[in-house]
């Protein structure tokens, strides 16, 4: 598990701070090809509870049909983040304030169509953020990978990020700014599919770099990306 921190300065006439505290709980997989609809992924690990608590969840799934709604206990998250449905592979960021409890049930409802392989990834981030600074995303067919593009990111903030891809070649990701990019989960789906989660702590405030995922051979890749502050 792994858990960061960032200081976030308030206030005009003198600078109030915080620690912006983020961990990474873990990916669940769900291989069970039966062509679904929706997924339930039980007992999801979200952190501490914590009255500032939002959970983050970023979703990968290998059907051209985008995500409709992902609730967490029961409770409807709100969309950060996604990659328009394509062939192959969809990637979709999601959040929400979830006070109580160290689990909860994740539920992904697609919005059409169906999908025989579906991952998500889960967060965990203190301070409360109300809504994110910025969302970008991208799909590509090739091997130079998806962009998201110009993601605004503030000093003292968080970028997190879900890609999707069609093969299993690997996937490589780079952001052409300061910081460095974590990758907290990354593997192949019944050697058929592969996905990445990443995140980074943000140190300069810049509306110019962008964040790249590339496979190893040609195919599909889907990225959605996030930042906070």
């Amino acid at each position: 598990m792994l858990c960061l921190t960032n200081l976030v300065g308030f206030g005009a006439g003198g600078l109030t701070q915080r620690t912006l505290t983020y961990s990474f709980r873990g990916v669940t997989t769900d291989t069970s090809d039966v062509s679904a609809s929706s997924y339930t992924f039980a007992s999801a690990d979200i952190g501490t509870a914590n009255a500032n608590r939002v959970v983050v969840v970023g979703v990968g799934h290998n059907d051209a049909t985008s995500v409709d709604s992902v609730t967490i206990g029961g409770v409807s998250a709100t969309r950060a983040g996604s990659q328009p449905a394509s062939a192959g592979a969809t990637a979709s960021l999601w959040y929400l304030n979830v006070a109580a409890g160290t689990t909860a049930n994740i539920v992904v409802t697609l919005s059409v169509g169906t999908a025989n392989r579906c991952v998500i990834a889960v967060w965990a981030v203190v301070p409360d953020i109300l809504s994110p600074n910025d969302t970008a995303s991208g799909t590509a067919i090739n091997t130079s990978g998806a962009n998201a593009n110009d993601l605004d990111v503030r000093a003292g903030g968080l970028v997190l990020a879900m890609a999707y891809n069609s093969n299993t070649s690997g996937l490589t990701p780079t952001w052409n700014g300061t910081d460095s990019i974590t990758t907290d989960a990354s593997a192949t789906i019944e050697a058929a599919n592969q996905y990445g989660a990443y995140s980074f702590l943000t140190t300069v405030s810049t509306s110019t770099n962008d964040l790249n995922v590339a496979p190893g051979t040609n195919s599909v890749t889907a990225l959605a990306a996030a930042s906070f502050r």
